[in-house]
């Protein structure tokens, strides 16, 4: 789960990097940063959609595997 974790963080930020790179290059395109904007927050599919569907489907994961008991019963 570790290292499940580390990619998941790694992706996002190569992610974050890659859209800071988009936006500073395409800045002064109107039509661009329309796309850019649509692009990360949509509410359907969007990059920050995308990202809180991904934290909670690894949070689910991650409570599934726990087990949990009642101490002195």
């Amino acid at each position: 789960m570790e290292h499940l974790v580390k990619y998941t963080v790694g992706l996002i930020g190569e992610i974050v990097w890659a859209v800071g790179d988009a936006i500073t290059a395409s800045s002064a395109d109107t039509g661009n940063m329309h796309d850019l904007t649509i692009g990360i927050f949509s509410d359907e599919g969007g990059l920050i959609f995308w990202y809180n569907e991904k934290l909670l489907w690894m949070m689910e994961q991650i409570i599934s595997g726990l087990r949990f008991s009642i101490a002195g019963y």
